[in-house]
């Protein structure tokens, strides 16, 4: 078996990225390779095929964003990494456009490797030839948002206007409801009730809000008709659900405040996928969730035994083309098979995948709750004996 290839851009060697006392990465199945600047690095691009591409946002003739940008619009193959000098500009959302995986240095080699073998195996999740040939026969996809991308380009600002941001989002009823239900609900615990949208975004914060519009604004724009317990309403609401409930696994977990906001964004994103089932495969639906009727399957795997892939599939290829980083598209991705996950870690596809089960199940009789949780996946992550603790968090989170 080939070794995968790195192409570290504007670094040296592994010596500059991981912590002195580790080992070189090449004994981890890697062959490495480096190039001083941006320019070096197109002209290897262009002649030879990389399964990562790691750079510097501070090269000598390009910042490192540009260079990835460049090469996402070149070609759609490889991983693409941007190192960032500190974890405040890791939430830069134009890097994020450009980069799967954004990195702040000095990173520990076992986490680099990690996060390598994990984003490789994502491309090959959503990237497969199947999936291709399905989503190329969608004659337009469902497009982000309009206010959504008002409300980026005004945070992008850098005199931003809470003001402004209040006005936008005043402007639609149903996302104003969304916004001050968030922000009254008991992960802030507040005393006493939120009744503005601009007091809701002074609580909420600028990310949170800006996830609260992607997710109601995508479900409310790309509107389509309901099949049998699945309309456009009922699978927004279960979205938004299971981002609270997950951002709250998340931060109870102890994850980094960037993991938790990308839980939040990825539960709330995490059944886009079935967009394009109603929108584009509606019979194809219909006849996977008659087979779930009928012989009491799982709906991913009737959907599988239908159309070859999955919604969750579909709705990670779409955010990948959205420009959405690597950790909101995995926990999409992989959301009904996390134990599939090479290196299985406390992050954003573990608070939704726990969050989405409960939520999925949360109204069944019996012990139908606990027995849909993957046991080997808890053993991995060292959860097993939490179960009831997780889903206590769940039911709390939206009560």
């Amino acid at each position: 078996m080939s070794a995968n290839r790195l192409l570290l851009v504007g670094v040296e060697s592994l010596d500059e990225l991981v912590s002195k006392d580790e080992l070189n990465m090449e004994s981890g199945g890697w062959e490495v390779t480096s190039t001083s600047d941006g320019k070096q690095a197109i002209s290897k691009l262009e002649n030879e095929s990389w399964d990562a591409i790691v750079a510097k946002q501070d090269l000598p003739d390009m910042v490192g964003s540009e260079l990835l940008l460049h090469v996402s619009k070149c070609t759609a193959d490889g991983l693409r990494v941007l190192i960032v000098g500190n974890k405040d500009d890791a939430g830069s959302f134009d890097a994020s456009n450009s980069a799967h995986r954004i990195i702040s240095t000095p990173i520990k080699l076992d986490t680099f490797n990690n996060m390598l073998k994990n984003s490789i195996e994502l491309r090959q999740t959503i990237s497969n030839d199947r999936i291709r040939s399905i989503v190329s026969s969608v004659s337009s996809l469902p497009t982000l948002p309009e206010i959504y991308e008002k409300l980026v380009s005004e945070m992008n600002k850098e005199d931003v206007s809470v003001q402004n941001i209040s006005n936008l989002i005043s402007q639609d009823i149903g996302l104003s409801a969304q916004m001050l239900k968030m922000a009254n609900s008991a992960y802030f615990g507040l005393s006493q009730r939120i009744s503005s949208v601009t007091q809701a975004v002074n609580m909420l914060g600028m990310q949170t809000v800006s996830t609260i519009v992607c997710a109601t604004s995508v479900f409310d724009k790309n509107s389509v008709s309901a099949v049998e317990g699945y309309s456009i309403e009922h699978i927004r609401d279960k979205c938004l659900r299971v981002a609270t409930s997950a951002r709250t696994l998340a931060h109870s977990f102890g994850m980094p405040s960037q993991v938790v906001e990308d839980s939040l964004l990825a539960g709330a994103l995490h059944d886009v996928g079935k967009l394009l089932m109603l929108g584009h495969f509606k019979n194809e639906f219909k006849d996977a969730i008659d087979i779930v009727n009928s012989q009491q399957m799982p709906l991913y795997l009737a959907e599988i035994e239908v159309l070859g892939v999955h919604d969750a599939q579909l709705g990670a290829y779409l955010l990948s083309s959205w420009g959405f980083c690597d950790p909101i598209v995995e926990a999409v991705a992989m959301q009904y098979t996390p134990d599939k996950t090479p290196v299985p870690e406390l992050n954003a596809l573990c608070a939704v995948y726990l969050a989405s089960v409960f939520h999925t199940h949360e109204n069944a009789r019996g012990n139908i709750l606990n027995e849909s949780v993957s046991g080997e996946y808890l053993e991995s992550l060292g959860l097993t004996s939490q179960t009831d603790m997780v889903f206590s968090l769940c039911r709390a989170s939206t009560a």
